[in-house]
């Protein structure tokens, strides 16, 4: 079986910077460690059955609903982010990811990923003093909320995210700040970002084909699972009502995508991310 190893794009170079993490049993944030019974420690007497395609297609299979809860969850953190930043006219950077707040393990080969794209913003051309403690904010802790994962679907995030440089990675970048500039409501924004999603999954299997991955069974069932979660809150590539009027607390039969319905509804839950503040933590050290 081909080792991943020679393919070093999927290897994130940050991962050596220290984090600064916690365990799930700290309850920092709302991160989801994988269930006993989806664990498989990897034994030392049989290590050739944990590498077959069979066995990571079967860990895949059963890891379908975290798979699929962990693609909803980086949705709905960024429709947030958009909530967050707009209108406030402030140039938006992705910083390096510092916090990690729930961990993998080597012996169940499993890894700490994170929901959002964006785990941590850089904020610039800061207009208010109240701008440059948004990394304060609990959302911001948030952000670094994590699913515990088979390694694979690590690797597959790896992909999606390239390094910071995907199309999805920079489109997404650019609609925040553009939502930040008044350019865009979250709405418009939200429905320039599930294409960019499609086409990322549409090209996902030509990719896999064409570079001769290992566990490419395992990794188009991957695909197929977040783009079941992703578009769970779309309806042909279009931002669903009824999900809009439940991540703002709306009634659905009383919300309108009209912007101007909208916007007082958009500064209550910036408000909201903006002054509930994080509480301190001690990071873990081993």
């Amino acid at each position: 079986m081909k080792s991943f190893k020679n393919h070093s794009f999927f290897y994130n170079k940050t991962l050596n910077k220290r984090r600064n993490r916690t365990r799930f049993e700290d309850n920092i944030t709302a991160s989801i460690s994988m269930p006993p019974h989806l664990l498989f420690p990897i034994s030392s007497r049989h290590p050739k059955l944990f590498q077959t395609e069979d066995f990571m297609k079967k860990r895949i299979i059963a890891s379908s609903d975290l798979i699929f809860q962990h693609a909803e969850r980086r949705v709905l953190l960024l429709f947030y982010s958009f909530i967050a930043f707009y209108n406030k006219n402030v140039e938006i950077k992705r910083g390096r990811t510092i916090e990690q707040h729930g961990m993998g393990s080597k012996i169940n080969d499993t890894a700490a990923c994170h929901h959002s794209l964006f785990p941590n913003f850089i904020i610039k051309n800061k207009q208010t003093s109240d701008d440059s403690d948004f990394e304060n904010t609990q959302f911001a802790r948030s952000l670094n909320m994590i699913i515990e994962q088979p390694t694979l679907v690590n690797i597959f995030d790896n992909h999606l995210e390239g390094g910071g440089n995907s199309f999805v990675m920079t489109n997404a970048l650019n609609l925040i700040n553009q939502v930040s500039n008044n350019n865009l409501d979250p709405i418009l924004a939200m429905n320039d970002f599930f294409p960019s999603m499609n086409n990322f999954f549409t090209g996902y299997h030509a990719f896999v084909d064409k570079s001769k991955f290992p566990y490419s069974q395992a990794l188009m069932l991957i695909c197929e699972y977040q783009r079941k979660g992703t578009f769970s809150a779309a309806d042909n590539l279009k931002i669903k009502k009824e999900y809009v009027a439940l991540m703002l607390g709306l009634k659905a039969e009383e919300c309108s995508l009209d912007s101007s319905f909208l916007h007082p509804h958009y500064l209550a839950l910036q408000r909201e991310i903006w002054i509930n503040k994080a509480n301190t933590y001690k990071p873990y050290r081993p």
